[in-house]
């Protein structure tokens, strides 16, 4: 793949947040001063149809326009008026709650701590101003077209480019949602206040602060109601479709970042409740690790140091995680861990009720250790229907630090349906733990192995060809030639950097045992593993070859470079966004190829 002309100053320039915003001393839900930008929204709010608005209607067009062009024309509008209504909420939650002085956590009478307040309110004013940015830039297009044209790109621009805040915002909502309840269970002085504010701004906070989600999850689904309004042949049909791949990818990244976080949040809250006695602990916080299922059950136990051998029952608490089996007890809200193995190392049998061999065995020390024929004695003696046996092996039981060797466990579950959906979710294995998968004899380590790079050598400013003919060496100071080969080392790294991306493209995105588009049977990946691993490649190296043809531009003016600062401040603020995105991304993309890597070559 090569690197087209693409050059950085090409970009329009970026726009600052005009907009003003004041807070009023009174919180009404109307303020006494407000920008141009937000009267206009308010107008909009109240105003929603495109047909309706002043501009459209000073041109006459409505009447001449087929029913299908005018709903097509709603539609794009909608993506106007429902950023008008958002951009309104994030202001009502800024000035009106935010910012008021009994929940500001640097006046005496606040209800929050700082951390408390900046847990539920973090990042909003971010995710505000890039509101302000693109509601306004988007309010311009329709003042110079009112069909707007020129919508898409600027969407397809502010979702690929400038939504990364919403990342962020949407991967710490589990703790602001978590937070927010906290504070107001167990703050009468939060209670009150917030009661006051929301009865003020007619609005609860916990729908103001979850808006941004919304947001960004509604975008796409704008952009499919506007592609299902637009007819093929309409030149502007790529470009919208362009459009709703950068909205949906956006919102699909911001999901899953809010579904990872919140299943750290979860996994946090138990870990908080476990106390381990005499097993070995060990933290559960684990990346990819999630909870697929938990609830109280019946174990039934045999004391074998009785007289009279009589099944009694205990109540236990289980938790089935996707690598992880632990069996609790629960009191008040700890939870007293018994035993714990991961799901690869434990069995699990259905139990009959009509043993087979009804003779308890008791060959074992352990009272609660089992063979099957025990198990099902112990089952028809209590006359329990709907019984399964899981059984830890032996090196699971060495892991946790349980004494006694290898533990059986006989649960008994309130139905049938029940019983079979304890024993599904026990079997079911993460597939971190296959080790093997039916495919092509190639493998990913074959791939590595295909190209081995030479390690570059340093090269130097003033050995440069150009450089040497031209006799400018000798007039600089050291200083001033310290200054051109650092120059000449940012332009160098960025081509190493640029061939390795391209060797990345090339070589392995574009080789048959990736690439989606080749057929099945000659790959080692499935089109998701492919798009996890290699997410945001080609946009860093799109960046980078950016870069570099402007720098290399920079070069050919003079043998001697002024400054490379203007060009990389450009960059940083208009196409690093990319990076951001990559870089985010980053821990994902390991996680698959490292899981991949497992799958593919054990």
């Amino acid at each position: 793949m090569s690197v087209g002309d693409i050059s950085l100053l090409e970009t329009g320039p970026v726009q600052s947040d005009s907009s003003s915003y004041t807070s009023s001393e009174g919180r009404s839900s109307v303020m006494s001063s407000e920008s141009p930008l937000l009267e206009r929204a308010r107008q909009l709010s109240k105003n929603r149809t495109w047909c309706n608005q002043p501009e459209v209607k000073e041109t006459g067009i409505v009447q001449s326009l087929a029913k299908e062009t005018l709903l097509q024309q709603e539609a794009i509008f909608e993506i106007i008026t429902s950023e008008a209504s958002y951009h309104l909420n994030l202001t009502t939650l800024i000035d009106q709650f935010m910012d008021d002085p009994k929940l500001e956590p640097n006046t005496p009478e606040s209800a929050l701590d700082r951390t408390q307040h900046s847990t539920i309110f973090s990042n909003v004013k971010e995710i505000r101003s890039i509101s302000a940015r693109f509601l306004e830039e988007i309010l311009g297009l329709f003042g110079e077209d009112v069909f707007l044209g020129k919508i898409f790109p600027v969407l397809e621009d502010y979702a690929a480019n400038r939504f990364v805040c919403y990342e962020r915002y949407c991967a710490s909502q589990s703790h602001r949602l978590k937070e927010l309840k906290e504070c107001t269970e167990k703050s009468e002085n939060f209670q009150r206040q917030l009661k006051r504010l929301e009865e003020e701004a007619n609005q609860t906070l916990q729908s103001l602060v979850t808006a941004p989600m919304q947001r960004v999850t509604k975008l796409p689904l704008l952009m499919s109601e506007i592609l299902k309004r637009t007819p093929n042949d309409d030149p502007r049909r790529e470009q919208m479709e362009l459009t709703h791949r950068a909205t949906a990818e956006i919102a699909d990244l911001c999901n899953k970042g809010a579904g990872k976080i919140g299943d750290l949040v979860h996994l946090e809250t138990i870990w908080k409740k476990l106390h381990f006695g005499q097993l070995k602990p060990f933290l559960i916080l684990a990346p990819g690790r999630k909870l697929k299922k938990e609830g109280a059950i019946e174990r039934l136990r045999v004391n074998k140091r009785r007289t009279r051998v009589q099944p009694d029952k205990v109540q236990n608490y289980l938790f089935v995680f996707t690598d992880l089996f632990m069996i609790t007890t629960e009191e008040k809200e700890r939870h007293h861990v018994v035993d714990y193995c991961p799901l690869s190392q434990l069995t699990v049998e259905p139990i009959s009720t009509h043993p087979t061999t009804p003779i308890l065995d008791t060959s074992s020390s352990s009272e609660d250790s089992y063979t099957m024929s025990g198990a099902e004695w112990t089952v028809a003696v209590a006359g329990e229907e709907h019984a399964f046996l899981v059984t830890l092996t032996e090196s699971a039981a060495v892991a946790s630090g349980k004494q006694g060797g290898d533990g059986s466990y006989i649960f008994v579950a309130k139905s049938e349906a029940e019983k079979t959906k304890w024993m599904d979710t026990l079997r079911e294995r993460h597939k971190e733990e296959v080790v093997s998968k039916p495919k092509t004899g190639r493998n990913l380590t074959m791939l590595t192995r295909k190209r081995q790079r030479e390690i570059p050598t340093k090269k130097y400013w003033w050995k440069q060809p150009q450089v040497e003919q031209s006799g400018v060496v000798k007039t600089l100071t050291q200083l001033q030639l310290e200054l051109q080969e650092a120059i000449f080392e940012v332009v160098t790294s960025e081509e190493e950097h640029l061939a390795t991306m391209e060797t990345l493209v090339n070589h392995y995105m574009s080789d048959s045992g990736l690439d989606p588009s080749y057929p099945e049977e000659q790959r080692v990946l499935s089109e998701e593993e492919y798009n996890d691993i290699f997410r945001y490649v080609k946009d860093v190296l799109l960046i980078s070859g950016g870069l570099l043809k402007t720098l290399h531009a920079r070069q050919r003016e003079n043998v001697v470079v002024d400054t490379i600062c203007d060009i990389l401040l450009l960059c940083v603020e208009r196409r690093f966004q990319g990076y951001i995105r990559y870089c985010t991304n980053l821990p994902n993309s390991l996680e698959q190829l490292d899981t991949s890597m497992y799958v593919y070559v054990v």
